[in-house]
């Protein structure tokens, strides 16, 4: 009787653990699928945000090199930023941290002030705005142990090395815009330009980019690139302002297709 109830003493314990590592196996799928569905929303909230602010950078730079015919795209622009923000920060959850606070107050002191800032520091409080969103865009990746699916051996570093890589086109954009409006490329522009230049073929050329730029994406930025390549020329050809920001903006959107496709890969490691 007493080896019975032993018996049935460890059979009931076993059950129990058998039960117990289920339910936490159960548990912890669930706790996946729902890091995976919150930290892609995340990311794709910031990066709507991100494109909308490289485009206010790019337009008002070329206000300020003097085309004054986008001012109700940028005034638009203004207002889709801080509605898109204020939403962002209306989320439960990780977002209520220490740097989106500092991207929406950095926005808020940025937010019409280009005229004020001038052409060199409006640039500049872009850059260090934009460069906030992609380290933020990390942090909820790496927060919610997202990894892309064709490549789960490093976590998220194919949408980090695309978004650098729009990021660079994003600043050519910004500061040839500047340039054509102006009517002419000075040398601060040229060597900045030259140095934008390499970077966006040398992140062409890199294997989360070669792998995935088919022909249209590889198409527009071949001709931004020679584009680019000719305005950094003592003699080179300018576009006019608007000619030229769209250009920039067709690589651009090619660019960011991509990065759609690396959204959609990312999952959570098993």
């Amino acid at each position: 009787m007493l080896i019975s109830t032993g018996v049935f003493v460890v059979v009931i314990l076993s059950l129990v653990i058998v039960a117990g590592v289920f339910l936490r196996v159960r548990w912890l799928k669930k706790y996946a699928a729902h890091q995976k569905v919150e930290g892609i929303s995340y990311i794709k909230r910031l990066v709507e945000v991100l494109i909308k602010a490289q485009q206010h950078r790019g337009l008002t730079t070329g206000y300020l090199g003097g085309d004054h015919s986008q001012i109700g795209q940028i005034e638009t622009l203004e207002r889709d930023i801080s509605r898109l923000l204020a939403d962002i920060a209306m989320l439960d959850g990780f977002m209520n941290n220490s740097r989106f606070r500092g991207i929406t107050d950095h926005w808020s002191r940025l937010n019409g002030q280009y005229e004020t800032l001038g052409l060199a520091s409006n640039l500049t409080q872009h850059n260090k705005l934009i460069t906030n969103f992609l380290y933020l865009i990390e942090d909820v990746a790496d927060a919610h142990s997202l990894e892309s699916a064709a490549n789960t051996s490093s976590t998220n570093v194919r949408l980090m090395q695309v978004l650098q890589a729009a990021e660079y086109v994003g600043q050519a954009r910004a500061i040839g815009t500047g340039v054509s409006a102006a009517g002419h490329c000075d040398s601060v522009a040229r060597i900045r330009l030259l140095y934008l230049h390499g970077q966006i073929v040398s992140a062409m050329l890199s294997p989360s980019q070669s792998s995935n730029s088919g022909h249209e994406a590889g198409e527009p930025i071949s001709h931004f690139l020679s584009v680019l390549e000719s305005m950094t020329q003592v003699d080179g050809e300018l576009l006019d302002a608007q000619s030229y920001f769209a250009l920039a903006t067709r690589a651009l959107d090619s660019i960011f297709a991509q990065v759609d496709q690396e959204i959609s890969q990312l999952k959570c490691p098993n």
